[in-house]
């Protein structure tokens, strides 16, 4: 054989041997690119996107977000459950929402929305199903349902499709919104990579800031008023002064971006 007719032989043994991949597979093997290359960083990520996708869902839906984030660890474990008071998500939604990359609303438009296009929600589950075997566990409920619905979902990363391990309609105290729960590998370690600093410090503003909000604000609020005790009006007021005022954005940390 000659050396022209051995190049065409490699180089079509090179093509049959070539296959497409599905953006799941890609991520999976790549799940740095996404935030969850570590343990202690993965919890932050996942905890942030989460909290993100529930502000958004509230900011849409043109609602006071009420956000309820439960972590809990051991060792090198830990769960990470988020509850929102949301419109919450249609039933028939659940399981591409969750268990599919790249699906959702926020790549047809051209604003700017909290999380990176809403992947790392289910990005997360994946993350949580390759780490320690577990679905995400989601419940949402739509206002005039008679009963929530609870899904547990994966997604099939060579498909990139959603894979639903069990659903049931359940009896849930809120009248809608929406709760996600991931187990993953995860591990909070404190300082500036921690959950707590996206809690304690990451939220914060200065004095001259909280003042200038305040002031935009009006009657219903003062220095004196506690967020835990504000009545409604009051809250809607702070809401409409936090559209208003100009936060300045906080400086990056090394190895954390905002």
């Amino acid at each position: 054989m000659t050396d022209r007719h051995a190049a065409v032989a490699t180089a079509l043994e090179m093509a049959g041997r070539r296959k497409e991949i599905s953006v799941s597979e890609f991520f999976l093997k790549n799940r740095h690119l996404l935030g969850f290359d570590a343990p202690a960083k993965s919890l932050v990520t996942a905890v942030k996107e989460a909290v993100d996708n529930a502000l958004d869902a509230c900011e849409e839906a043109g609602v006071l977000p009420e956000i309820t984030v439960e972590v809990r660890g051991r060792f090198e474990r830990s769960s990470v459950a988020v509850e929102d008071n949301g419109p919450g998500i249609v039933e028939g939604q659940i399981a591409r929402i969750f268990g599919k990359l790249l699906y959702g609303s926020k790549f047809h438009k051209l604003s700017q929305s909290r999380c990176q296009q809403g992947m790392e929600t289910s990005a997360a589950g994946m993350y949580g199903r390759l780490t320690v075997g577990k679905p995400l566990h989601v419940i949402s409920r739509i206002e005039g349902e008679p009963a929530a619905s609870e899904l547990h979902v994966s997604i099939d990363a060579a498909n990139n499709r959603p894979d639903i391990h069990k659903r049931k309609h359940i009896a849930w105290s809120r009248p809608y919104g929406a709760r996600v729960e991931r187990e993953m590998e995860g591990v909070n370690q404190g300082g500036p990579h921690s959950v707590e600093f996206l809690v304690d410090e990451f939220s914060c503003v200065g004095e001259k800031t909280a003042r200038a909000i305040i002031q935009i604000a009006g009657k219903p609020l003062s220095e004196r008023s506690c967020p835990e005790h504000i009545a409604h009006a009051q809250a809607n007021a702070l809401n409409r002064a936090l559209q208003k005022a100009r936060v300045q954005t906080p400086r990056p940390i090394s190895g954390f971006l905002p």
